[in-house]
């Protein structure tokens, strides 16, 4: 384990942890990487990684972080984004639990200002996961291009979890529980990240055709969180569960959420609903 080690040349940080022949578990914790433009850590009996940065440090962000660990099986990160990434092929990685820390800063946009769109072109690059089958989503959800992307990238998905989501727009926590959409998912109050509508999503996204459990935590009924729940019970015809967890709601709205749910149609015949 390396507790707040400054690392500072990089001629030295990749044959540092390839000459450590038998080393399987890694811990990086508090550690610094300031005046660094790369760091690589390379080793090919590496099993388990865990690098944990506190939100008051920089962590990685002004350094590109590269990862060549072939046995690899578990990859915790924890810290502010790094400024590049770069990992070779990890066939055996079974469990990975990534936080992202950021700031989120306010300022007035003088008029004429140009708005810079999403990354498309990670979007289009990013990798398809064939072996993720569990995905738990522990950061509230916004539902725009960068989720719907990286769902159809798991074309064996077989678990989700998603722990809240943002409201689609302004006033939508209010009591919205007889929301009822029509078949199609159109939307006139927002748009998705100016990206593709929820309703279209059962069309590009392969995931759904292997998923057995879903699990909606922190439940409100906000309108978002009804699209999403309403196209899965729609189109996973493999569903055998879906939970659903309410938070922060009266007894009266939830009871009328679960009759709502409930009438739902289901593309599964033998999917069993469960509320908490």
């Amino acid at each position: 384990m390396l507790i707040g080690v400054e690392f500072v040349d990089e001629c030295w940080n990749e044959q540092l942890f390839s000459n450590c022949p038998v080393l399987e578990i890694l811990c990086m914790v508090s550690c610094t990487w300031s005046d660094m433009k790369n760091f690589c850590i390379s080793n090919p009996a590496l099993k388990f990684l865990l690098i944990l940065n506190v939100e008051e440090e920089d962590g990685f962000q002004n350094c590109a972080l590269k990862i060549h660990a072939p046995s690899l099986e578990s990859l915790t990160y924890k810290g502010r984004p790094a400024k590049d990434y770069a990992l070779s092929s990890i066939p055996k990685l079974v469990e990975v639990h990534i936080d992202f820390f950021y700031e989120e800063f306010g300022a007035m946009i003088d008029y004429g200002a140009v708005v810079l769109s999403v990354a498309d072109d990670l979007l289009n690059t990013l990798p398809s996961y064939h072996n993720l089958n569990q995905l738990h989503l522990t950061q509230k959800v916004t539902v725009g291009k960068a989720l719907i992307g990286l769902l159809e990238k798991t074309p064996n998905l077989v678990s989700l979890d998603f722990e809240g989501f943002v409201p689609a727009f302004a006033g939508e926590e209010e009591d919205n529980s007889d929301y009822s959409g029509d078949d199609g998912g159109e939307d006139n109050h927002y748009n998705e990240d100016d990206g593709w509508a929820v309703g279209k999503v059962a069309t590009r996204c392969s995931f759904l055709e292997h998923l057995k459990l879903v699990s909606f935590d922190k439940f409100t009924g906000n309108e978002r969180e009804m699209r999403w729940l309403k196209l899965i019970l729609n189109n996973a015809k493999a569903l055998q569960a879906l939970d659903v967890s309410f938070e922060s709601i009266s007894h009266g709205k939830s009871k009328r959420l679960m009759a709502n749910i409930s009438s739902l149609p289901k593309a599964s015949a033998s999917c069993l609903l469960k509320f908490f």
